[in-house]
């Protein structure tokens, strides 16, 4: 196997920035969209959860897919299709349309998303697979470092947030155009499978009960569940609990970024010495001390001096953890079958999005949602976290069309 070029962690960086950009890029619009559309606060929310509803489903269909036809053609159909929804939401005026096309949106957005880890995993190995997923993620992350800025940014520039999905399709569409011309293809023709859907929908299924693969997956969807809820009530905490203007919204949000950026770095560095799985075990636990301070933070924001940095603080380094976690868990998952990479990355992707979309529609629907319950519904995560990774046994599966 060849190592990827750098030039290649780029572009599959630039290409996994769509789908931060497109959850992240809106935040701070949110409680003014709820306005603009004359809407509840919760219809808005919806529309994240709609979007990673999409998201989800794209990932099980586009995995195997690229198993048999090749990775590129669905890179660059996902791009297409992401454009063209958002030129669709940047001209939607009702909350209905918006909705709907979010879930489009979502659906191709999956894509990329999805492919980046497969055309890695079609070129290195278990060790390699997480540091080179770990160098991905550094790119990738400017992405939801920079969108609640530029969010603010369009809003502050033209006072409405339709031109926020405007931006994202001209920059899918300049995407599209560099991938179409430089992206290569990663799986060899040789290395194909014929198209089986009922295989690849048999394959999950073996995925999901063989209980190695099952806690692997487990593993990297509750710290994204975690992340979500963040994302679902982050904005309405820190703007219309604590007061906030969507600038500090925006730079808050940004340490968050700076965290996940930091612990990708660390990971790179000492994922090959130590192992994914040792890394893994870490960060779990890392993850769920951090969430205890945080929600001491939350409970004591009101009455120290700082106020809002108390919960933001550890709640920064506690998001942080996510790419620490994700990276090792799924360089675990892969080691535990020999499902072809398409199909393993579309099942772990999906099953990451669907838990956060369905845990963060949940809180949505909270009728107190305030600082310490956000703090403590992201707590609950890293401890099932670990309570899996300990009761939860392992045994690898084999499967016949490996």
């Amino acid at each position: 196997m060849n190592k990827p070029k750098g030039s290649l962690l780029w572009l599959l960086g630039w290409a996994g920035m769509l789908t931060p950009l497109a959850i992240d890029m809106y935040l701070p619009a949110m409680p003014s969209m709820a306005v603009s559309l004359a809407v509840a606060e919760h219809w808005i929310q919806l529309s994240l959860s709609l979007f990673v509803a999409g998201f989800a489903l794209g990932q099980l269909l586009l995995g195997p897919l690229s198993d048999s036809f090749g990775r590129k053609p669905f890179m660059l159909i996902g791009m297409l299709g992401f454009a063209l929804s958002s030129l669709l939401i940047a001209f939607s005026s009702s909350v209905e349309s918006l909705l709907f096309w979010r879930l489009i949106q979502g659906l191709f957005a999956a894509g990329p998303a999805v492919l980046i880890a497969a055309i890695l995993r079609d070129q290195v190995q278990q060790n390699e697979f997480a540091r080179m997923m770990s160098l991905v993620t550094l790119v990738l992350v400017l992405a939801p470092l920079v969108a609640p800025l530029l969010g603010t940014l369009v809003i502050l520039l033209w006072q409405d947030w339709h031109w926020i999905f405007m931006v994202l399709a001209v920059n899918a569409f300049i995407c599209l155009l560099v991938m179409a011309w430089l992206l290569p293809e990663s799986l060899s023709k040789d290395k194909r499978q014929p198209l089986n859907l009922s295989a690849s929908f048999a394959d999950f299924g073996q995925l999901l009960t063989t209980m190695g693969s099952l806690k692997y997956i487990l593993l990297g969807s509750l710290p994204f569940a975690s992340m979500f809820i963040f994302l679902t009530l982050g904005s309405f905490v820190y703007i219309g609990h604590f007061g906030l203007s969507e600038l500090q919204f925006s730079l808050l949000f940004a340490a968050n970024v700076l965290a996940l950026m930091l612990m990708t770095w660390i990971n790179s560095r000492l994922v090959r010495r130590f192992g994914a799985k040792q890394m893994l075990t870490f960060g779990l636990w890392a993850q769920l001390g951090l969430g205890l301070i945080m929600l001491l933070g939350a409970l004591l924001a009101g009455y120290l001096i700082g106020g809002v940095l108390w919960l933001a603080v550890p709640l920064a380094l506690f998001v942080g953890m996510v790419s620490f976690i994700g990276a090792n868990a799924l360089a675990c998952l892969y080691e535990q079958t020999k499902v072809m990479p398409g199909t393993v990355a579309s099942l772990a992707g999906a099953s990451r999005f669907a838990l956060g979309g369905v845990i963060g529609l949940l809180v949505s629907l909270l009728a107190v949602q305030g600082p310490s319950v956000m703090a403590l519904a992201m707590l609950c995560c890293p401890l099932a976290s670990l309570l899996i990774l300990y009761l939860l046994p392992e045994r690898q599966l084999r499967a016949q069309n490996a």
